[in-house]
Formats: C-alpha cells, sequence, structure tokens
C-alpha cells in the first residue's frame, strides 16, 4: 500500500478542500485551543485570513460545556495561558492575515456582518447548548456558497454536536467529512 494510501486527512485539510480556489478567503475559527489548526491553515494557504476566537479561559460554573464530556472545560487556568500564548505567537508570526479575538463567541459574533465569512469552523462548546447556539448566531454571517462546519461531529465523547447540528440545520445535507469535520455549503 502507498504511502499516501496511508495518509492521514486533518481537520485543516477538509478545510482547505473547500476553500482552496479562493484568493483570499475570509475565516472564522471559533473553538482554537492552542492554534494547532489555525498554523496549519495559515501555513498552507498564503492568501487566508484567519479570526482565531476563543475564550481561552476555564468556562464559568454552571456553562454548558462542562457537561459536554469534552477535556478541555476540565483543565486549570495555565493551561489556558499556555494555548492563548501559543496563538499569540502564531499570530505574530502571521500577521496581519491572522488576528485573535478573546471572548465568548456568542457576543463576538455580533462585531461581524452579514454574509462576511466564506467558512466559519466551530470548535468551541462541544454541549448541545452550546454548538447549537454558535451554528444559529454564526450562521448569518457566512457567504452564499460558503461554509459554515466545525469537528467533533458524531465523537462518542464528545458532547452532541451531531443533535446540535441536526437541530440548527434541519433538513439541511450535511457533508460529514474526515476527521469527524461536517460541512454545510450555505446557500
Amino acid at each position: 500500500m502507498s504511502d499516501e494510501a496511508n495518509a492521514k486527512v486533518y481537520r485543516w485539510d477538509e478545510i482547505l478542500k473547500r476553500i482552496k480556489s479562493i484568493k483570499q478567503p475570509i475565516v472564522a475559527e471559533v473553538g482554537v485551543d492552542n492554534g494547532k489548526t489555525s498554523k496549519r491553515l495559515l501555513s498552507m494557504h498564503k492568501g487566508l485570513i484567519l479570526f482565531m476566537i476563543d475564550r481561552w479561559a476555564k468556562p464559568p460554573a454552571g456553562d454548558s460545556y462542562i457537561t459536554s464530556g469534552a477535556s478541555i472545560p476540565s483543565k486549570g487556568q495555565g493551561y489556558f495561558k499556555r494555548t492563548y500564548n501559543n496563538c499569540i505567537e502564531i499570530e505574530a508570526t502571521f500577521k496581519p492575515r491572522a488576528k485573535i479575538i478573546r471572548g465568548e463567541s456568542t457576543v463576538i459574533v455580533h462585531d461581524f456582518p452579514d454574509k462576511y465569512f466564506d467558512c466559519v469552523f466551530i470548535d468551541a462548546d462541544h454541549s448541545f447548548d452550546g454548538c447549537y447556539k454558535d451554528i444559529i448566531n454564526w450562521l448569518p454571517k457566512v457567504k452564499s456558497g460558503g461554509f459554515i462546519s466545525g469537528h467533533d461531529y458524531d465523537h462518542p465523547d464528545q458532547g452532541e454536536v451531531k443533535r446540535a447540528v441536526a437541530a440548527a440545520l434541519p433538513g439541511k445535507k450535511i457533508e460529514v467529512g474526515e476527521n469527524r469535520t461536517w460541512f454545510y455549503k450555505v446557500e
């Protein structure tokens, strides 16, 4: 078997496959963590403008993300400080194409006009409520022909992303990609 046949497909490969023909795509990554996906996207598409959006903080008590099953909400503040500092380095490396916005995604979304993004990739709160709210809030911000998408679709230990996608986009054709990604092409 060839090396190519054994090659793993990563989430950034799935995103790039959908935006590669756009000369200067504008993308929001909602839920950045340590910036691994951000760095790959920026490295692999020289025209990409990327908004890196995350709270980089422990969720407050009672937040739905805490009960989602994801491991990130249980991390200590030192973890969030390290991942944020890593993202600051990525932003500095790729300025002006990389832009960090720190805060709650459901608040930050209102800073952008409708139909602004070619792709919004959601990998933040994996609870049903959190993911559903992100999809509903960010969907109007995607251009016609662009994609709203995300990670951990149908992951057994990462909340209820699949159910949230179905509820937020009822009857819509969801394309499931490799590495537990999902995509909806906005009409």
